[in-house]
């Protein structure tokens, strides 16, 4: 992860790539994908998860 990366959680991921949430959380779950940080019990994803999942949609 790059310091200066954006991190979004699944919710954000969804908005940013006009996906219904729960599309993206299901595709996160089937490709087994890490979150690049959690805070608080939250996860949040990088780039390179984005471009995972927007390949995926």
């Amino acid at each position: 992860m790059i310091a200066n990366e954006e991190l979004l959680s699944a919710g954000k991921l969804a908005a940013k790539l006009e996906a219904p949430p729960a599309k993206i959380k299901k595709i996160i779950a089937e490709l087994d994908i890490e979150p690049d940080k959690v805070k608080c019990g939250c996860k949040y994803y990088g780039n390179a998860a984005a471009e995972k999942i927007k390949k995926s949609l």
